[in-house]
């Protein structure tokens, strides 16, 4: 089998291939290396290479094989691994100078569970300077831009995860998403963003998080099943993180027809026309198939959500520039701290303080709904060289009115995940679920894709 075929499948197919031994899993990986070597120039996806490991992991797959035992179901399949995640023996630059000689002495809770099913971990992607940026851009690495137009940017913070699945190196990432992080890339690059529960996927090892709880662990594939595949690798309670022990969600009558409550905006902000469309069309396809589908308005307000993440990212940020005063951080997060330095002790209770009360109301918000359905982001990528659109459905637009669909999840603490809608263009589809319904939710996206015939391959 050609090497651009094998890196067009999906993480499904391809457990099939080494099941049957159709492939081995060093002849994959050989594939995925080869693919990333011919795309890095253009897109600049991926920011450290391990091969020495990855081959040794690979070859020890393939001895399991041949003996008839598997690990898990991606046991022998690459994935890739966003550089805010702590890999042993790896680079762990944050995507900064600050850390940019520094090799992790330990993995990440996640990375060990990927381990343990047998994942072979090659690489580092690239992230924005502390993950803390829409674009996927640093002064250490560069700039990634998006496998569909390399002219424009795949979006941030996982973009370097994202282009690369887009790009077939490789059928499955591991990133996260603090306010969209995971989401915003994969609907600029037609895959497929998770960002589970809060908890759902336990946390902790090498570094700390920006952003209070808001951070998570995201898998990231091409399609809905690849996606649930990683996460039920990585899901589940760790003592090390007491965050993770989360309860199950709610149980549902079975046959019972799916609720979902679609909204176009938030705060009257302007949507692209036809991201609005496919959004149109996505209710429709769902209405086909049984579920009730209402209009309703925004579940959230968004200048709340927007407090309490910026408080949160501008204090993280001054407190990391007051302990190294001396280092040459971008100006992102130079911006982000001079913020953060003016904040009093009062407004970061105040935001801790709303954050509960949002978790405490949203349950109110799916009392009658399964969940939400709405676009991942208003816009289409915008070029790789600016910040963020001019403007946006013919309106002036800043970096904010690009995110208005994000970090109400990561606020709230809920299940949401992006997948592509069906054109020539990358529009993102959103579904957002209640806290601990990640698997409910998961059902749900994997009926939309099969309803809106998405594409799974890689560009």
């Amino acid at each position: 089998m050609s090497e651009p075929v094998i890196t067009n499948l999906s993480a499904t197919e391809l457990r099939a291939l080494l099941d049957t031994r159709a492939i081995s899993a060093v002849e994959l990986l050989d594939a995925v290396v080869a693919r990333h070597r011919a795309t890095h120039a253009a897109i600049n996806a991926v920011v450290a290479t391990d091969l020495d490991a990855a081959y040794q992991a690979a070859a020890a797959a393939d001895a399991r094989f041949a003996g008839g035992e598997r690990l898990s179901p991606i046991d022998g399949i690459p994935v890739t691994v966003k550089d805010n995640i702590g890999v042993k023996g790896m680079v762990a630059s944050w995507g900064s100078r600050l850390f940019a000689d520094r090799i992790c002495d330990r993995d990440d809770l996640a990375v060990e569970r990927l381990r343990r099913a047998g994942a072979v971990i090659w690489c580092k992607t690239n992230t924005p300077e502390f993950a803390l940026a829409g674009t996927t851009e640093n002064d250490l690495f560069g700039a990634t831009r998006n496998p569909r137009d390399p002219r424009l940017t795949p979006g941030g913070s996982s973009g370097g995860a994202a282009a690369a699945l887009a790009a077939g190196v490789g059928p499955l990432a591991l990133a996260t998403d603090a306010g969209g992080s995971a989401r915003r890339p994969a609907a600029f690059t037609a895959t497929v963003g998770l960002r589970p529960s809060t908890g759902r996927i336990p946390r902790g090892g090498y570094f700390p998080n920006t952003t209070h709880d808001l951070q998570t662990l995201a898998p990231m594939a091409r399609n809905v099943d690849d996606a649930r595949l990683l996460y039920r690798v990585l899901a589940g309670p760790d003592r090390r993180d007491r965050a993770s022990l989360v309860l199950p969600g709610a149980a549902r009558e079975p046959g019972s027809p799916l609720r979902i409550n679609m909204f176009r905006t938030v705060s009257d902000k302007p949507v692209e026309g036809a991201i609005l469309a496919a959004l149109d069309d996505a209710a429709a396809r769902l209405r086909e198939r049984g579920s009730d589908v209402r209009d309703v308005t925004a579940p959230f307000e968004l200048g709340r959500i927007e407090r309490i993440w910026s408080v949160l990212i501008s204090s993280f940020a001054a407190a990391l520039v007051r302990e190294h005063t001396d280092a040459a951080f971008g100006g992102t997060i130079r911006k982000l701290a001079e913020a953060g330095a003016t904040m009093t002790a009062v407004e970061l209770r105040a935001a801790m303080e709303d954050l509960q009360h949002i978790r405490r109301e949203v349950d109110e918000a799916f009392a009658e709904a399964d969940a939400f359905l709405c676009p991942t982001s208003p816009c289409f990528p915008w070029p790789a060289d600016a910040p963020f659109p001019g403007e946006i459905d013919g309106e002036p637009a800043t970096l904010r009115d690009t995110a208005i669909f994000l970090p109400f999840a990561n606020v709230a603490g809920l299940p949401a995940i992006s997948l592509p809608a069906p054109g020539a263009r990358p529009i993102g589809l959103q579904l957002i679920g209640n806290f601990g319904d990640d698997e409910h939710l998961l059902d749900i996206a994997a009926l939309l894709e099969t309803a809106l015939g998405a594409p799974t391959q890689a560009n």
